[in-house]
Parts: structure tokens; C-alpha cells; sequence
């Protein structure tokens, strides 16, 4: 797992040698809600796939929320509000994530397909 251990960085010892390097606590946390995200997918036999844009999103937010505290010992009360008190914005990145974890679902939402390289053969 990337925040159980270093991350390697090429160059960053100033002699050549790769230096070990920590993720920032929100790359972990942001990480920690993607596996929350795929294990409530399966525990739910992918019928969590079945949920609503907005319901999805609500649970990114809330896993969200959660890591925050994990992570930071004050989070920002931005990255902690409640559904209600978020800007529309952020309402929208996390029902976008909440599409891209859970898939397409029976309310019509469809995960962003992946673009083939037209460079490959």
C-alpha cells in the first residue's frame, strides 16, 4: 500500500541516489476513499452500482470526511462540512468519483470510458 511504506523518487538526493519519499497525508487519504469505495462495491455483490448519482457522491463525501480526520489531526472545515454546506463544485467532484468507482448503474449514469492511445496497434 502507497501510505504503508516509501515512495521513490528519482534524483531527489542531489548525488543520484533515489531518496525515499512519504506521500502527502491527502494523496493517502484520497487512496483510502477509492478502496472504501471498491470494498462497499463489493460487499454490496456490485449492487452498490445500483445507487443514485447522488447517493454515490454522499458516500464519497462522507469516506472523505472520515479520512480527513484520519489523517489530519485539525482538518480544514472545508474538507469536513457537511452535504449541505458543500459548494456545488465539490458536490460534483465527488458524485463524478462516485460514477467512476461504482460503475454505471441502472439510473443511467455511465463511468467515464477509458480512450484508447491511438498510437497503439
Amino acid at each position: 500500500m502507497i501510505g504503508t511504506r516509501a515512495v521513490r523518487q528519482p534524483g531527489r538526493g542531489g548525488d543520484g541516489q533515489d531518496v525515499p519519499v512519504r506521500p502527502a497525508p491527502a494523496a493517502v487519504a484520497l487512496l483510502r476513499v477509492h478502496d472504501q469505495g471498491r470494498q462497499f462495491l463489493d460487499l454490496s455483490d456490485r449492487r452498490a452500482s445500483r445507487l443514485t448519482r447522488e447517493q454515490k457522491s454522499r458516500f464519497v463525501a462522507t469516506c472523505w470526511t472520515a479520512q480527513m480526520y484520519k489523517h489530519f489531526e485539525n482538518p480544514m472545515p472545508g474538507h469536513v462540512a457537511n452535504w449541505a454546506e458543500l459548494p456545488d463544485w465539490q458536490r460534483e467532484t465527488a458524485a463524478d468519483t462516485g460514477v467512476k468507482d461504482f460503475g454505471a448503474g441502472s439510473n443511467g449514469s455511465r463511468a467515464p470510458r477509458r480512450r484508447r492511445s491511438r498510437y497503439r496497434r
